[in-house]
């Protein structure tokens, strides 16, 4: 029996190793939302997919429906965010926002709003010196409140309103950048009554 091959692209956002070889990897994609599918023997050094699919990589993904849970056929990476290449404040940034993720998106449903947003979001972070440590915490404080407001667990009050606009909605610009940094106190604040009102 034939099964239908699904491709899409998507954020490889962590994972977990299954029995000797396999893990099974969590998945934010663009056209199927947040998946958990397993990849067969990627743990093995001849694997092919074994350097396609590392934790907070960007990747094309070939994907078939299984019984229970998805499985990956295929994939050749995009990105990956290397240590070394991103700098250390982008690197845990990324690992924050993809636990994030992983903490908020419950089931399988696609929000490509969603994923506009933090694909801009993470090109556009490739442009902040590796060293301006204060520029990558605007922008986290400014990624997390987008994705909280998308996913209605913050609302577009005073004076944050002017962030979640249609119009700047995927503007990573300094100048934005630096206004959020003008209310910080009141970002973080919204962050966290948001994050604890989940209750995720």
């Amino acid at each position: 029996m034939s099964h239908h091959i699904y491709q899409t692209e998507g954020y490889v956002c962590g994972g977990k190793n299954i029995g000797e070889a396999n893990r099974l990897l969590f998945l934010f994609t663009k056209d199927l939302g947040m998946i958990t599918a397993t990849v067969q023997g990627i743990r093995l050094l001849k694997s092919k997919l074994r350097y396609s699919l590392q934790d907070l990589s960007y990747a094309g993904i070939s994907l078939v429906k299984g019984k229970n849970s998805w499985k990956v056929t295929n994939a050749h990476q995009i990105f990956q965010a290397d240590l070394l290449e991103t700098g250390r404040e982008k690197y845990r940034l990324r690992l924050r926002i993809f636990s994030l993720l992983r903490r908020l998106l419950a089931g399988e449903e696609k929000n490509e709003k969603l994923f506009t947003l933090l694909h801009t979001g993470l090109t556009q972070l490739s442009q902040i010196e590796n060293t301006d440590v204060q520029g990558v915490k605007n922008f986290e404080c400014l990624l997390v409140l987008r994705v909280l407001h998308n996913l209605g667990y913050c609302g577009d009050s005073e004076p944050l309103r002017e962030f979640f606009s249609p119009e700047s909605a995927n503007d990573w610009n300094p100048v934005l950048l630096d206004k959020i940094s003008l209310h910080r106190p009141h970002a973080l604040s919204t962050i966290n009554a948001s994050l604890s009102q989940s209750q995720l």
